[in-house]
Parts: C-alpha cells; sequence; structure tokens
C-alpha cells in the first residue's frame, strides 16, 4: 500500500487504461505486468497509456525487468498519425523497496 494511503480506499485491481487506438499496447503492458483490467478511456492521450497499481500486482523484490522486446510497438499503420513523445508520469510516490 503507498504510504499516505487510507485502509478501505486501496486500489484492489490493476487498471490500464488506453485512449482509442491504444488497446495493443494496454495488452503488452497487461502482459509484461502479469495482471490489469484493460479500460478504454479517451482522457488519456493519444501515445499515453495511465496504469493504476492495484494490490493485485506482485512486484519481485529485485523490481519489474522486461526485456527491450517484451514492448513493441503493433504494427504500422496505412496512414499513420505522427508520433508522440512518451514521457512516464507519477501520479502517486511509491516507496523504493530494496
Amino acid at each position: 500500500m503507498v504510504t499516505g494511503t487510507r485502509p478501505g480506499h486501496e486500489q484492489h485491481t490493476t487498471e490500464i487504461h488506453y485512449p482509442t487506438g491504444g488497446q495493443a499496447a494496454a495488452q503488452q503492458v497487461k502482459t509484461a505486468l502479469g495482471t490489469g483490467a484493460l479500460v478504454p478511456d479517451d482522457t488519456v492521450p493519444t501515445g499515453r497509456l495511465l496504469v493504476i497499481v492495484g494490490t493485485d500486482l506482485t512486484v519481485p523484490r529485485s523490481g519489474l525487468h522486461a526485456p527491450a522486446a517484451a514492448l513493441t510497438p503493433p504494427p504500422a499503420a496505412a496512414n499513420p498519425a505522427p508520433a508522440q513523445p512518451v514521457a512516464p508520469r507519477l501520479t502517486a510516490t511509491v516507496p523504493c523497496v530494496n
């Protein structure tokens, strides 16, 4: 549980929110994490995902590591839109576990 989360207010299920056209990327994240409900969400900007970590996510003491090939872009569309830079964004502070 994240420090500061009141008992009874925990997020139980990990959710992976994705915009229109982002389901393949969301599925890759779900596969990498080993859990997560895919949630279509048009408030998430194109080219980004929002992962809300729940208590169902088990992180090994060594952390989450995936080979670079584990997260690959989906096949190119016939008329792809210009790529948007992806910047990670944390919405909560999670203490480091060593």
